[in-house]
């Protein structure tokens, strides 16, 4: 999952931009040649355990979040680092939604019928229908075209009329910003400096991948900003 950020860097170490309207996805980093056990044995729960919270779904089961792009981006948005699994078994569709954290959801929809499932810290089911709330009453999801601050400590501020959203180096999720080809941490006591390098890509660890495009307001005139494409 992804969004296309362009922004143009401030003398103060801030940098304001926006979301593009382009679509974008990237692919998660991590090491080892496959995922961690502790996920593999939370899906296997997932798919048999009776949840802690049971009720009937307000919403079909979407056949594949990876591929509804926005609905995948608003989710990573609110609620990152939820790994999702579909599949279908004697006519019964099944999506299971699990997370680090220990959280997992599990959705049966069977002849126009959906049960829930649901267990862990966090209601994981419940982010994904409030991002299909929003997109039944407004048309679209807010973070098209939404305005960007990045702060010198690398956290990202959007904002969409009165929708607000943060991403990275969040105290609750333990993110943390990395330069992309670099692999060091960047912010006000990091390796990498209060801000990125010009014209590098950036990621957020459990969070919506960004692409950058860094402009710089102290450069002659008549040259634009630097920019960042996708490898």
């Amino acid at each position: 999952m992804g969004v296309i950020l362009t922004a143009e860097k401030k003398p103060d170490g801030t940098a304001t931009g926006r979301i593009e309207r382009d679509q974008a996805m990237f692919m998660g980093t991590r090491t080892g040649a496959d995922y961690p056990q502790a996920e593999h044995a939370l899906l296997d729960r997932a798919r048999v355990e009776e949840g802690e919270r049971v009720e009937r779904g307000r919403y079909p089961v979407v056949p594949d979040v990876v591929e509804a792009w926005d609905v995948r981006t608003m989710l990573e948005i609110n609620a990152p680092g939820i790994t999702h699994h579909h599949t279908r078994e004697n006519g019964i569709r099944i999506a299971i939604m699990v997370h680090p954290d220990g959280s997992w959801a599990r959705a049966e929809e069977r002849d126009g019928e959906v049960i829930v499932h649901q267990s862990g810290p966090r209601r994981l089911w419940d982010y994904l229908d409030e991002v299909r709330d929003h997109w039944i009453r407004h048309g679209l999801l807010p973070f098209h075209g939404a305005k960007v601050l990045i702060r010198p400590d690398g956290g990202i501020e959007l904002r969409r009329g009165r929708w607000t959203a943060t991403i990275g180096l969040s105290s609750r999720s333990g993110d943390q910003a990395t330069a992309v080809g670099l692999g060091i941490p960047w912010g006000p006591d990091q390796p990498g400096g209060p801000m990125p390098p010009s014209s590098r890509s950036t990621r957020w660890t459990h969070a919506t991948v960004v692409l950058i495009s860094y402009g710089d307001t102290r450069a002659p005139h008549g040259q634009g900003p630097g920019s960042a494409r996708g490898r």
